[in-house]
């Protein structure tokens, strides 16, 4: 029997943050959240520490489409560089931007990594199965 792959699992999420002073958080994000433009996915959170200054600041996650092209899934474990700026965030509503620009906060892109403990039981065993019943070419 082949040994089970756990870098099978591996993805790599191009996600778009904003650094706020710790005493801004809470209403950043409840403003965010009320215009439906924060990260939200099971599991994982939507403030980080910055690490820029983890003391001061927190990274607060956009929604994963919130610049067009950003949300980019990769299997390599994120080997791939970051190297692009989007500031385009046509993927927020007009007026979630709005709020960003007066307060003066400048998205940055940010990788969030997940690995195979992420995942539930239910979709590592989809997985298996998809490539166990994978046709095998005629080559």
């Amino acid at each position: 029997m082949a040994a089970f792959d756990l870098s099978q699992f591996d993805v790599c999420l191009a996600l778009q943050g904003v650094s706020v002073p710790n005493a801004g958080v809470a209403e950043l994000c409840a403003a965010l959240r009320a215009r439906e433009a924060l990260f939200d996915r099971p599991r994982l959170r939507t403030v980080l520490p910055d690490e820029t200054s983890p003391d001061e600041l927190r990274l607060v996650l956009l929604r994963e489409d919130a610049g067009e092209g950003v949300r980019r899934e990769a299997s390599d474990g994120c080997t791939h560089t970051h190297t692009h700026l989007l500031a385009d965030l046509s993927g927020l509503t007009e007026e979630a931007r709005t709020l960003l620009r007066v307060r003066g906060l400048e998205p940055r892109p940010h990788a969030l990594h997940l690995s195979y403990e992420y995942w539930t039981a239910e979709h590592v065993l989809r997985v298996r199965h998809m490539r166990l019943l994978r046709p095998v070419s005629a080559d």
